[in-house]
């Protein structure tokens, strides 16, 4: 299993940040992808325009997944309306992550 960052930005009213973040979260049980962390970023003004959205509600969620499965990820996030965008990005250890800790 490999360490993503998958962020998901949602319709900012309240209803469409349920939804989407219930249809991510059945998104990943069907792709037997395990949640790791998540964090609420919140509403937040777009760099530009999506579907005619100026502002979004950000989520991100830390995963750990099959590489392969990734494309479908993508793919099942476009289908979902109350999603404005997905990005999934590949976590790399850190030198200070990854070093032994003095003690």
């Amino acid at each position: 299993m490999t360490l993503y960052e998958a962020t998901f930005v949602f319709l900012p009213d309240v209803e469409s940040v349920e939804r989407g973040k219930q249809a991510v979260q059945e998104m990943f049980a069907k792709a037997g992808v395990k949640i790791t962390g998540e964090d609420d970023i919140g509403d937040r003004v777009l760099a530009y325009k999506i579907r005619k959205q100026e502002r979004g509600y950000y989520f991100l969620y830390e995963i750990e997944s099959d590489p392969q499965k990734v494309q479908g990820l993508y793919q099942a996030a476009g289908l979902v309306p109350d999603i404005l965008k997905c990005f999934i990005v590949h976590r790399v250890a850190t030198a200070a992550s990854a070093a032994p800790q003095a003690g």
